[in-house]
């Protein structure tokens, strides 16, 4: 349970959290290589299956991590979960800058789904809790549009930037990838986790417990929503598709 603060100064700690995250979701979404992967990894001399088959197993991780992710969040707290993301993000752009293999490619993607899962829905959750903590919940959609224009501002920047940098050399692309990506972990640093009433049993709570409770908590959901159900069978059908097709391709060809 969170705890509801009354003094000015924790208070204003916690909004804090809010301009943290905009410098934050600032820096994390100047991904300049979102634009020039493919090319790179054509450019090192993969083919397309290959390719589609790194794709494939980023999407593989990312299913499959979504829901143990979370869990980490509520076991180590969002901060946490989301440092673990800055810095596996950070680590898969060091494997792509620094090799040409493709099975330490195949590590690079999986590092960066499991990166964007901690992060993924910890980000969400700190900013809504410090808003409530604070009582100023009912801001939270401004500050969420707020976010979403900085997002895209920074990905139409980076999209344009990552274009720019690859016409001259991949490496500089990558290497200001990597030097962004650990400025983006700073912001994270500095935020404050949102304070939740001590409880006897709070610290026994293990890992595989909190896991299994949100399978089943996604699984009553998805059972209860027949649309949201179909959806997410179909999202997961066309990314493992998608795998499978590049694995029949890749299988003959040799590395």
């Amino acid at each position: 349970m969170m705890k509801k603060i009354e003094n000015k100064n924790a208070t204003k700690k916690l909004l804090r959290n809010i301009k943290l995250d905009y410098v934050g979701t600032f820096l994390a979404n100047l991904n300049m290589q979102s634009c020039i992967w493919v090319l790179y990894l054509l450019y090192c001399g993969l083919n397309l299956a290959q390719v589609g088959f790194l794709e494939g197993i980023y999407h593989a991780t990312s299913i499959v991590c979504e829901i143990p992710s979370g869990a980490v969040a509520d076991l180590l707290g969002r901060k946490r979960s989301m440092v673990l993301g800055r810095i596996c993000i950070a680590l898969s752009c060091m494997i792509m800058l620094l090799t040409k293999n493709f099975w330490l490619f195949a590590l690079s993607f999986m590092v960066q789904a499991m990166g964007n899962n901690f992060n993924s829905g910890s980000e969400e959750a700190l900013i809504y809790d410090s808003m409530k903590c604070a009582g100023q919940e009912e801001q939270y959609i401004s500050v969420w549009g707020k976010l979403n224009m900085i997002l895209e501002a920074a990905q139409g920047i980076a999209t344009v930037a990552g274009g720019i940098l690859a016409e001259y050399s991949y490496f500089w692309c990558y290497f200001f990838c990597l030097i962004i990506s650990l400025l983006a972990l700073i912001p994270v640093l500095f935020l404050v986790e949102v304070p939740v009433s001590s409880g006897s049993e709070t610290k026994r709570i293990y890992f595989w417990d909190i896991v299994y409770s949100h399978f089943r908590i996604s699984f009553t959901v998805l059972k209860g929503d027949l649309l949201l159900f179909l959806r997410f069978m179909e999202d997961s059908c066309w990314r493992l598709w998608g795998c499978g097709r590049a694995h029949k391709a890749f299988l003959p060809l040799s590395l």
